[in-house]
């Protein structure tokens, strides 16, 4: 079910307004998956779903330190069947329409463990360990323009 759910996101099936569940697992795993040429599709596609002031919770996987340094950064799975990515929050930011405002980049999954994950994401260079990231926002409100 989350398979379609994205698969009508990627193909623009829902139109503005439409209440989509997407929970933040498919979200990672459906994003993580998707070739860069339809990442901004994509997006466009799950943001004009979204209703104004609308919240959205998107996670993803971060290149952390370890990755780099071992060149795990693109990948697959199942024999090169399943390519996969990891990415960067700033280089996920840029394909943001321009009426999502983000209210938190949250770093998130170092230890495995609630407790040391939560002590340690508030560390300012935490970015670098974190195994996943979660971007949370809304999308503004934008007023109608009368023509007069």
């Amino acid at each position: 079910m989350e398979y379609e759910t994205a698969q009508k996101l990627l193909n623009g099936q829902f139109p503005a307004g439409t209440p989509a569940k997407i929970s933040p697992s498919s979200s990672t795993e459906s994003f993580a998956y998707i070739c860069s040429e339809e990442r901004e599709r994509f997006l466009n596609n799950a943001f004009s779903a979204l209703m104004p002031v609308g919240r959205f919770f998107l996670s993803f996987f971060n290149i952390n330190i370890v990755n780099y340094l071992k060149g795990d950064i693109y990948g697959d799975f199942c024999s090169g069947k399943i390519p996969y990515e990891r990415f960067c929050p700033k280089n996920i930011i840029r394909y943001f329409p321009k009426e999502i405002s983000i209210d938190c980049v949250t770093p998130m999954n170092i230890f495995h463990k609630a407790l040391p994950d939560r002590l340690l994401s508030r560390l300012p260079l935490s970015i670098l360990l974190s195994r996943m990231v979660v971007i949370s926002g809304f999308k503004r409100f934008k007023p109608e323009i009368k023509a007069s």
